[in-house]
């Protein structure tokens, strides 16, 4: 190896280039078809073979090329989008560069046919492996062609690593529908060896493209999203709480027309999403982003898939306010009461709740026992979905499905049943609007010496008979219910004779921490997590980019309850922790909420992570799943549920409480 250093060819730069842009057959179609929207196309045909291996071939009825034009564009950094420096920020093309073409003439046989509207013939151009073969007049109508063929064929070593044609397909079909989402007044159509894979009409507006791209299914569980944020305008649909995911793939979100993959706005997706779907899941979203081109950067990657806004702050709070006013306005707050209400507590309801047969798992070997929440009931509904509370309360009759095969026969409820209902509903219409203004928990104690004897609190006999109930708060609705017992040392087990008879279900360490969580929001809010002070600080190590987050938020973290500073290089002591933290979980839990900032980015404001830290603190805080609770802090638990808002879930979003009627359970066992 030379140790001189010396000026590359043009070829071995364009194939550089080509590294950096052209990774696979789908890069040539991203950026092919981009060329082709820039220049005014209609119709757009894409035609690949192999997955785009052996072919790539798009067509367009745009603008097209003289023969000069043609010939120059196969220069490198030769481009009509930008003429000087102040162009390169206001860009308002999917392309600017002028490298795609050059880059994938260099690593493939490239045929270019054009004709510019007017023109009385066109060009054709051969290049191959970046070394201009031929030109020729051809006969071409207006617009564009350009046939990639045999992509990295002067490139081995490119080209094993290309998978497999169905993977390579995949991406191709992504890619396109990416492109084809947001161009309304556009026509699409792929097509793979004469069989048309993907097509959209050109008058098809979004929710049609929608349906087109993303199938019938995605687009029906959207709804629409607008949000005007003064110098920048979010439009598009976003799935509800019932419609999810196990990855991203559904997110589509556009600056200006353009597709991005931004951590940051992906992050206040998530956030605006949070506690309204279970944490690890991830919604279908198509998100425009309309901003003044001069107040964000697009020349930041060769794929120009990531942007820098001038203020990402208010980007980030701006879809994070969007989405979950979007959500709330459509489908209730993350803890509103759920579709299949709960029996709630009436002066008008003369039958008490029936004691139960027997208790199930109650353990006296737990001696302290800590305020809780609980809220959302997951319920089993008739005709296998959810009825809205207002249609079951108003439906005569009820058909039941078996989830192993066809409906019975039709129940039929009688008049005192559906008054019954009607009533239940009325006082959970009080209760959704009073236990707002509750308090969490009327006195909770400070912890004791020893973190690990507070996890529960008792406020009631451990010893007190199973089967029995509070006495009746005014809209109380988890009180009402009778304790059964505890199962499989993690669900409470309750019931009434209310409402027609319901059994209710509640997963105890979702309900604590849903309880926990809203204490701590509460105290935030307020006056600042309390806070219990360590004797002996507990000392951690943290890498360089995890010590810069903490720096950064730690006045946040202070007013979370973590009190932590720096003890060195690389080194921090946490000198408090939350008063509701066990000493031993503060560790794990200072880590968790570091990775809460370093998945956050840096732009994210700290306000909007704060959820994340609550979360975290009133998880590790929170009964753990497996311990065995008495009759008193199960009791606990239905209190605290009753002094929070209707929550529906935990705050990572997993249910809290599930409930089967009595009808059902009769059904069941062959007794309706």
């Amino acid at each position: 190896m030379s140790t001189r250093i010396k000026l590359l060819s043009e070829n071995v730069a364009n194939m550089i280039a080509a590294g950096e842009v052209v990774e696979r057959p789908a890069s040539v179609v991203k950026e092919l078809v981009e060329n082709a929207l820039d220049a005014e196309a209609a119709r757009v045909h894409v035609d690949i073979e192999a997955g785009g291996r052996n072919l790539v071939r798009v067509t367009d009825d745009g603008i097209g090329m003289t023969q000069d034009d043609a010939l120059l564009s196969l220069e490198r950094h030769a481009t009509s989008k930008i003429l000087s420096e102040k162009d390169l920020f206001s860009v308002a093309t999917m392309g600017f560069r002028g490298e795609a073409i050059p880059a994938i003439a260099s690593v493939s046989k490239f045929t270019l046919r054009t004709c510019a509207r007017g023109a009385d013939a066109g060009t054709e151009i051969y290049v191959e492996g970046g070394t201009l073969m031929g030109v020729e007049p051809a006969a071409v109508p207006p617009g564009t062609e350009i046939s990639v063929h045999r992509l990295f064929f002067n490139t081995p070593g490119r080209r094993k690593f290309l998978r497999s044609p169905e993977t390579e397909l995949t991406h191709v079909v992504e890619t396109l529908t990416r492109l084809a989402l947001p161009r309304e007044g556009v026509f699409f159509r792929l097509r793979q060896e004469d069989k048309t894979l993907l097509q959209v009409a050109r008058d098809a507006d979004l929710p049609q493209r929608i349906a087109s791209l993303l199938g019938p299914d995605a687009a029906r569980s959207l709804v629409p999203l607008e949000y005007d944020g003064g110098p920048f305008r979010l439009s598009g649909y976003v799935s509800g709480p019932q419609t999810t995911r196990s990855n991203t793939a559904n997110f589509f979100v556009y600056c200006n027309g353009r597709f991005l993959r931004d951590r940051l706005i992906t992050h206040a997706i998530n956030a605006g999403y949070r506690g309204h779907i279970l944490k690890g899941r991830y919604p279908t979203v198509v998100l425009m982003i309309d901003i003044p081109a001069e107040l964000v950067d697009v020349n930041v990657h060769p794929t120009k898939s990531e942007v820098r806004f001038r203020q990402p702050s208010g980007i980030y709070e701006g879809i994070v306010e969007a989405v979950d006013r979007t959500l709330r306005h459509r489908f209730g707050a993350p803890d509103a009461r759920p579709a299949f209400s709960v029996p709630t507590a009436n002066p008008g309801f003369g039958r008490p709740p029936s004691p139960p047969a027997a208790v199930v798992g109650e353990s006296a070997g737990t001696p302290n026992a800590a305020p809780w929440p609980v809220s959302h009931v997951e319920q089993t509904p008739a005709q296998g979905t959810a009825l809205d509370a207002d249609e079951y309360a108003n439906a005569p009759q009820v058909r039941y499905v078996d989830a192993h095969g066809p409906a019975v026969a039709d129940v039929e409820e009688s008049a005192e049943v559906i008054q019954e209902r009607q009533r239940i509903q009325a006082a959970l219409e009080r209760f959704a609007t009073t236990q707002r203004t509750a308090p969490l928990f009327g006195d909770v104690p400070r912890p004791a010496t020893r973190a690990e004897d507070v996890a529960v609190r008792v406020d009631a006999d451990p010893n007190a008979p199973v089967g029995t109930t509070d006495a009746p708060d005014s809209y109380g609705v988890f009180s009402r219910f009778a304790i059964v017992g505890q199962v499989f040392a993690n669900y409470i087990l309750c019931e009434t004779r209310e409402g027609g008879g319901v059994l209710l279900m509640i997963d105890a360490h979702a309900a604590h921490e849903r309880i926990l969580f809203e204490k701590l929001k509460t105290e935030y809010e307020h006056a600042g997590v309390a806070v219990q002070r360590q004797l002996v600080p507990i000392v951690m190590e943290l890498r360089p980019a995890e010590a810069k987050a903490v720096l950064k938020a730690q006045g946040e973290l202070a007013k979370v309850g973590i009190d932590i500073e720096e003890f060195g290089q690389g080194t921090f002591r946490i000198t408090g922790i939350p008063s509701l933290l066990s000493a031993s979980q503060a560790e794990e839990t200072v880590r968790e909420c570091v990775d809460r900032l370093l998945e956050a980015g840096q732009n994210a404001p700290l306000t909007h992570v704060t959820d994340d830290f609550l979360s975290t603190v009133a998880c590790h805080s929170a009964v753990r799943s497996g311990q065995e609770l008495t009759v008193g802090q199960m009791r606990e638990i239905l209190r605290g549920l009753d002094r929070i808002d209707g929550s529906g879930s935990c705050p990572h979003g997993r249910p809290t409480v599930w409930s089967i009627p009595l009808m059902e359970i009769e059904k069941r066992f062959k007794r309706r």
